[in-house]
């Protein structure tokens, strides 16, 4: 019911800019109405971008200042090849990068002399490990609502992409061809992607071939991740 509640909200909003956008020159500027996001709504936005629950406190103050200088530019619209050792913290860290988009792109009313207003709707990075993002497309198999193309075309439509665990996987011709096609769209209509993996992008290419660690290497700026791991310890 929310989900839906949100894309009759985000309908809206695209009809009204629509509706409402002024023919050139005819116009001084707007007032500008930003809205804010509370606590609650950012967790909720989190959790429905794919964010687990475990990695929805996850905030820019947690990640050392040396690895942020490195990532920060996915806020800029960089995509990133985030690598390290297991528990090391790359998702973690993604999550912190979503956190915050969410928490510097707003909601915002743009209200001409006239009255007519523009709405601007921010669009936030979906998260998906592989694992789960292939078993969504066998699910398709076995009767879902989706077929497998559109499932894949999804995926490599989003405007921003978050990849977690690529490499733990299980690897056959089906697996390496389906990840092949989104990130080879993606790739070729230079949307941002962030991909993160315990394997280097050589052993990405040892496990599921050369053409996909190209495609990686080609929109990706590689960034290695070091330090303890986070899960042992404390």
């Amino acid at each position: 019911m929310e989900q839906a509640g949100m894309a009759v909200r985000e309908a809206m909003g695209t009809l009204k800019t629509r509706a409402s956008t002024p023919e050139s020159g005819s116009q001084s500027k707007p007032t500008i109405e930003t809205f804010f996001k509370t606590d609650e709504e950012v967790l909720k936005i989190l959790a429905k971008n794919g964010v687990s629950k475990r990695f929805q406190q996850a905030k820019r103050e947690d990640i050392p200042e040396k690895t942020w200088s490195q990532v920060c530019g996915f806020l800029k619209d960089d995509s990133i090849f985030l690598h390290g050792s297991p528990g090391i913290g790359k998702t973690h860290i993604a999550a912190a990068l979503i956190r915050e988009r969410i928490l510097s792109d707003n909601e915002a009313h743009y209200t001409y002399p006239d009255n007519s207003v523009r709405v601007y709707l921010p669009s936030y990075p979906v998260m998906i490990t592989i694992p789960d993002l292939l078993l969504e497309i066998r699910e398709c198999f076995k009767g879902g609502q989706e077929s497998e193309a559109s499932i894949i075309e999804r995926y490599s439509a989003k405007k921003s992409l978050i990849l977690d665990d690529m490499g733990v996987e299980k690897t056959s011709e089906w697996s390496i061809q389906t990840l092949y096609s989104i990130i080879d769209r993606r790739y070729r209509e230079e949307k941002q992607t962030l991909i993160t993996s315990n394997l280097t992008l050589d052993e990405i290419a040892e496990k599921v071939g050369d053409r996909i660690a190209s495609r990686i290497a080609g929109m990706c700026k590689v960034v290695e991740v070091r330090g303890k791991d986070r899960r042992i310890g404390g």
